[in-house]
């Protein structure tokens, strides 16, 4: 004869396989799994004629706590976001989630035209294009800074290569010496 295993035991087994140890971890697993679903659900709640708005602020609210718990999950749970890519369900293919849920609220609750959708649509379309070959050029830049054979106890002095670890870093409080740094997120800045 079988007993019925208790709910808080389940409860336990499941936040186990996914490595879960805290509350934070908890939460910040159940917010990240149930708000893209949940996103979904809210766009496409019927809405009534006169009042669009609730929905509209319920999917704003969500689509924050997903963001919150989308930047704090690396942290927290490293484990989760290893898994989730290693299902293929990686940062850009939850990024379109939120985007598609978006595309079906707008469609839902405001009158636009179809070529207003469209142009929205395509703008969507155009922030992945830049953020594409922001990537690319990235990778171009790391690519470029290799050099072609490995230089340890080398004195790279003379070749005029810059420490990248020291152009990215934040200003000196010092006033020894002014040099121009140069970082992929910004242009430049004069670091005295």
């Amino acid at each position: 004869m079988r007993h019925e295993l208790s709910r808080s035991y389940l409860v336990r087994r499941i936040l186990r396989r996914f490595h879960v140890q805290s509350g934070t971890e908890a939460t910040v697993t159940a917010v990240l799994l149930a708000s893209y679903p949940l996103l979904f659900v809210i766009a496409a709640l019927p809405t009534d004629a006169d009042d669009r708005l609730p929905w509209c602020w319920t999917f704003l609210a969500v689509v924050a706590a997903s963001y919150v718990a989308e930047a704090w999950a690396p942290r927290a749970t490293p484990y989760l976001v290893g898994t989730l890519n290693w299902l293929q369900v990686g940062t850009l293919l939850r990024w379109v989630f939120r985007e598609v849920a978006l595309l079906i609220l707008l469609a839902r609750a405001l009158p636009l035209t179809p070529v207003e959708f469209a142009a929205f649509t395509l703008g969507l379309v155009g922030l992945h294009a830049v953020r594409a070959a922001h990537s690319a050029l990235v990778i171009y830049v790391s690519q470029r800074r290799r050099l072609p054979l490995i230089t340890r106890n080398i004195d790279l002095s003379p070749l005029r290569i810059p420490d990248p670890r020291r152009a990215c870093s934040p200003p000196s409080t010092s006033r020894r010496s002014c040099t121009l740094t140069r970082c992929r997120w910004r242009v430049a800045w004069w670091r005295c």
